[in-house]
C-alpha cells in the first residue's frame, strides 16, 4: 500500500483524539474507554469502529488523492515533452528547408 507516513501517523494521532472524544462522549476518561472496551461494552467499540472507519477512508483517500496527482503530473510532463520536441522538429525542418533554398539559390547566382 502506497500511503504517506505522515498520513499514517496523522491517522494514529486522530485515533488517539477519537479515544479521548468517545470517552467525553461517555462520561469516562480515556482509562475509562480501555476498561469498557476489556468489559465488552458494544457502544463504546461500536464508536470506535466508526472511528477507525472513518480514518482508514481519510488515509487511503490522501493516499489515492497523493497517487491521482502524480499521474496528472506525469501526464504533464509527458505531454510538455512530447509538444517541445514536435516544435523542435518544427524548427529543425524550417532552418533546414531556409538552408536548403539558400544553397539552391547560391548554385543559382554562380
Amino acid at each position: 500500500m502506497n500511503v504517506d507516513f505522515n498520513a499514517v501517523q496523522g491517522g494514529i494521532g486522530s485515533l488517539n483524539m477519537a479515544i479521548a472524544q468517545v470517552g467525553t462522549q461517555t462520561g469516562l476518561g480515556i482509562m475509562g474507554v480501555q476498561q469498557a472496551i476489556s468489559n465488552g461494552n458494544l457502544n463504546i467499540i461500536q464508536n470506535l469502529k466508526d472511528c477507525c472507519c472513518g480514518i482508514k477512508t481519510e488515509v487511503l483517500q490522501q493516499g489515492f488523492n497523493s497517487q491521482l496527482q502524480t499521474v496528472e503530473q506525469t501526464n504533464t510532463l509527458n505531454s510538455n515533452i512530447t509538444n517541445q520536441g514536435f516544435e523542435n522538429r518544427i524548427a529543425t525542418l524550417g532552418q533546414t528547408n531556409a538552408l536548403s533554398s539558400a544553397i539552391t539559390n547560391q548554385g543559382y547566382e554562380n
